[in-house]
């Protein structure tokens, strides 16, 4: 792949990531992603704007949660990221890494964090998850009971 090409590409994954979330965050939170968008497109040409474009990625993914689209944030987190190094595997250096060594590196490190992101979303949910599930052991444990208690 071309580097012309490859940042084409990077630009293009970054500034699809950002509207979709800007779509989906509604309120002014679009606005953020407006400018995360701008960014990812800038970022071809001048590395130094993926600055803002990671910036406006954490905003928006509290714009995203808000609006009870928070399972978007991986792939937002992975569109960011992965445009990142993407443009940078041309120059195999970001702002994330000192050293991309080429397409394949940049590749895991987009999914990488995409699972990263997915579990902190995860470990957000799991207390919520052990109450309700409390809740239903305790109901379980009540019917079992009460069974016992009947016979």
């Amino acid at each position: 792949m071309s580097v012309g090409s490859l940042r084409v590409v990077a630009s293009t994954l970054g500034l699809g990531a950002m509207l979709v979330a800007a779509l989906l965050s509604g309120g002014w939170w679009w606005l953020v992603a407006g400018v995360g968008a701008v960014a990812a497109v800038g970022a071809a040409a001048d590395r130094h704007l993926g600055h803002p474009q990671v910036l406006a990625c954490l905003a928006t993914s509290v714009g995203l949660a808000v609006e009870g689209h928070e399972w978007f944030v991986p792939l937002l987190v992975a569109g960011t990221i992965g445009s990142i190094e993407l443009a940078a595997a041309a120059d195999r250096t970001s702002i994330i890494r000192p050293q991309v060594p080429g397409l394949r590196s940049a590749v895991v490190a987009g999914v990488g964090s995409a699972i990263l992101a997915a579990m902190v979303l995860l470990a957000g949910h799991l207390p919520l998850a052990v109450v309700s599930g409390s809740v239903v052991v305790a109901a379980a444990a009540g019917v079992v009971a009460t069974r016992v208690i009947a016979r």
